[in-house]
């Protein structure tokens, strides 16, 4: 696992003062902020960026040392050929910045400044963050943009922090990807979601394929393509966008919702690694609507999954994932690729591994690229959730048990559709050149407590697998068609066969439903675990069963918020007109009513029948004459029959 001292633990909270936003740097591929859904950034004319640097130094390393780090940092950002923004340094501040004189320069984005600080003892990071920040971040940046007047949506002003305290532990090197990072920040750069696993999964020799923007620290120093893509996309050279091209799609799920935070990822078919990502709904005014501008021309494979759930706060990517209740999680879509007209709800139906490649053309932009969200599955049985111990299989404990399996009893019936292991992060978690298998297994004929015979068998090669206890190894069984019966119990085994190890994880056994796994000797054997280990124990193992299509939109009278929220009608986005959804569970008579604060109607947006199901209208801030309304509150109230439903929104002009 990696060092949680070397997470960035940034925040994304944006606050308020007067004519500016603040911004700290966290919330892929994308910008950090937005404003009248552009993204925000520095105007031209800000650059070359002046900052200024402390004379004091960096916890153990000397200032001479921090004053590399940090100009080299800056050059870098400098030579992207793609780009355009340039920094000079200017004099440094003439005293050391410490806690006790820190708020002189910290917090003030109207002195023409944009202080880089060295918190040596990391009392700064503490009273800006809070008692105990300086033992798990290393670097923090904030910035400030104007919200209103000429400036609007341009940045004003940014800061750095670097925490000198934790200099014991980190390198200079690895002080420097955190500098460069948080320059990217200072940028208007977002986090980015690339090759999940091989940032989170404690091996240093494949940090190379994550982006230097990842959310969490790595190893890696340098910019991959999707960091130099995305700089690119904030400050263009002028014929940056002339050689590229663009993929533009949405995605969708069964009951017409679009899916707003969901990670998406082109992948170059002829060069894998080359990899660029953005979020759906990225700027605020299309919901589930995505696009990947500045691609190079050339085929792409598209792949949608979730946001690491994980990967909140200060960790956050894309605008929606700010805590685990922000839309980024809820009713999250499964992991799947784009495969053109095979794309479908139905999850039975619909491979997620299955790709077609799609053409990216210089200066175009590739349309209809759309995800037909895969519905979710009809149970996820994960109650063996609570990793206690991480144990080698073949474990030698007595005896080397070569397998070990987990019995489940699902309240659904239906086939299964994945099988996901959590394997331990660290450079020795996969060992060997042989492969793990997979299987499906009935219960024994004389003990249902213990496994059976086998109904079906899988082998992954080990070098295949995936290491990273935040994300687990999935492996896809859908088109096994394994079905199961509700209230019968059925195990899933994983076993090492010719050569190699594996490391996985356990629970106690204590918390969690005892009794529940068994390891099987080299002579064929199944033991319980508690047996076999003297004391009770669960192997990590998860599983998910699909069926028919399930009914996932409401199942009663609904009216949701409009969107988006506040109006402003003298727009010249989408935002000129917000939407207004309402559910019917059956064909009914309603009426659609908009009112002012005082409780006066102000207009009837609609009063006719309408069909079971999601319905949609468009308000465009006018009244029942025509006439434009002032910025306000207003009410939208919803009747069908006796049912009624109150929303407030807000216009603003």
């Amino acid at each position: 696992m990696k060092n949680c001292f070397l997470d960035f633990s940034k925040r994304k909270t944006i606050f308020l003062s007067s004519v500016l936003f603040i911004t700290s740097s966290a919330t892929a591929g994308g910008p950090l902020a937005v404003f009248s859904n552009r993204a925000v950034v520095y105007r031209q004319t800000a650059f070359p960026l002046t900052w200024r640097l402390d004379p004091g130094q960096l916890g153990s390393y000397s200032n001479a040392e921090a004053v590399r780090l940090v100009e080299n940092a800056f050059s870098a950002w400098e030579q992207i050929v793609t780009a355009t923004p340039s920094f000079a340094r200017g004099e440094n501040f003439p005293d050391d910045i410490t806690v006790s004189n820190y708020t002189t320069y910290w917090g003030k984005f109207d002195d023409g400044i944009n202080p880089v600080l060295l918190d040596s003892d990391g009392q700064m990071m503490d009273a800006i963050r809070g008692a105990g920040a300086k033992n798990n971040t290393l670097g923090l940046a904030v910035s400030a943009y104007f919200t209103s007047g000429p400036n609007a949506g341009f940045y004003a002003e940014s800061e750095v922090l670097i925490n000198g305290f934790l200099s014991n532990r980190a390198t200079l090197q690895q002080y420097f990807g955190v500098i460069k990072h948080e320059l990217g920040h200072l940028l208007g750069l977002d986090h980015a979601q690339i090759n999940k696993h091989e940032g989170i999964d404690g091996l240093a020799s494949n940090d190379a394929l994550v982006p230097l923007m990842f959310p969490i620290s790595t190893t890696n120093t340098e910019f991959t393509v999707d960091d130099i893509v995305s700089v690119s996309r904030l400050y263009p050279t002028p014929d940056f966008f002339n050689s590229r091209g663009a993929l533009r799609g949405a995605i969708r799920r069964r009951d017409g919702t679009f899916v707003r935070g969901a990670n998406v990822i082109a992948i170059n078919t002829v060069n894998p690694t080359e990899r660029y990502s953005s979020v759906t709904d990225y700027f605020g005014n299309a919901p589930g609507v995505f696009e990947l501008r500045g691609l190079p021309p050339g085929n792409y494979f598209v792949l949608a999954e979730p946001i690491v759930e994980n990967f909140t706060g200060g960790s956050s990517v894309g605008p929606y994932a700010k805590n685990r209740s922000d839309l980024s999680f809820l009713q999250p879509i499964p992991f799947e690729f784009y495969n053109g007209g095979s794309e479908s709800h139905d999850h039975l139906a619909d491979r997620p591994d299955e790709a077609v490649a799609v053409t990216v053309t210089a200066n175009g932009v590739t349309e209809n690229i759309n995800f037909l969200a895969n519905d979710p599955p009809n149970q996820i049985l994960d109650q063996y959730f609570d990793a206690k111990a991480a144990l080698f299989l073949p474990i030698g404990i007595a005896q080397n048990y070569t397998a070990a399996a987990t019995r489940f009893t699902p309240n659904v019936s239906g086939q299964l559709l994945w099988i996901r292991l959590f394997i331990n992060g660290g450079e020795n978690a996969i060992q060997g050149t042989g492969a793990l298998r997979f299987s499906a297994l009935k219960p024994d004929l004389t003990n249902r407590n213990l496994p059976g015979e086998a109904i079906a068998q899988i082998d992954v090669p080990l070098q295949a697998l995936m290491r990273g206890v935040l994300i687990p190894y999935e492996l896809w069984v859908g088109d096994r068609r394994l079905a199961v019966t509700a209230g019968e119990d059925f195990f899933l085994s994983v076993e090492v066969i010719d050569n190699g190890a594996v490391q996985l994880l356990f629970d106690d056994g204590v918390t969690r439903p005892a009794f529940r796994t068994s390891v099987k000797s080299p002579s064929g054997n199944w033991t319980p675990s508690d047996q076999a280990f003297s004391k009770p124990s669960n192997l990590k193992l998860a599983a998910a069963i699909g069926g028919q299509p399930q009914q996932v939109g409401p199942l009663q009278f609904a009216l949701e918020q409009n969107y988006p929220n506040p109006l402003r009608p003298g727009a010249t986005t989408p935002e000129a007109q917000t939407t207004i959804r309402f559910f019917l569970p059956y064909d009914a008579p309603a009426e659609l009513s908009l009112f002012d604060l005082l409780g006066r109607r102000v207009r009837v947006l609609a009063r006719s029948n309408f069909p079971a199901g999601y319905n949609v209208l468009f308000w465009d801030g006018r009244d029942a004459n025509g006439a434009q309304l002032p910025s306000g509150i207003y009410f939208y109230r919803l009747r069908a029959g006796n049912l009624e439903e109150v929303r407030k929104l807000t216009l603003m002009r």
